[in-house]
């Protein structure tokens, strides 16, 4: 009878165990992790006057992740990289009616400040 209470016991425990690979991190865990990113990006931030400055475009270029670690992706300010960061930033694609100019700088500039839900991690 004690074998089979311990038998029952470890079949329980490694149940358990492997039950617990591969869950995935629970809303309060990514929510820290949104949040440290989020502080992470602000702690980088250049001052708002500054936007389109050669800092601001390197800040908004890493907080928005628009060049790959290897330093490939589209020159700060072309066309393209407009573009980029209008979809990673305010999550929508850029038609002929945005005009990439320093008002638009400022929303983008405002929005990665504000923690918009485009950097969540959900």
């Amino acid at each position: 009878m004690h074998f089979t209470r311990m038998l029952v016991t470890a079949s329980v425990a490694l149940l358990t165990a492997c039950s617990s690979i591969g869950q995935k991190p629970s809303f309060e865990a990514k929510e820290q992790a949104a949040k440290a990113r989020h502080e992470a990006i602000l702690d980088k931030a250049p001052h708002p006057n500054l936007v389109g400055t050669d800092e601001w475009y390197a800040w908004v270029d890493a907080a928005a992740g628009i060049t790959d670690p290897e330093g490939h992706g589209p020159d700060y300010g072309s066309a393209e990289w407009n573009r980029a960061v209008q979809h990673k930033v305010m999550g929508f694609e850029a038609d002929e009616s945005i005009v990439f100019d320093k008002n638009w700088q400022r929303r983008v500039d405002r929005a990665i400040r504000e923690d918009r839900s485009i950097f969540k991690v959900f």
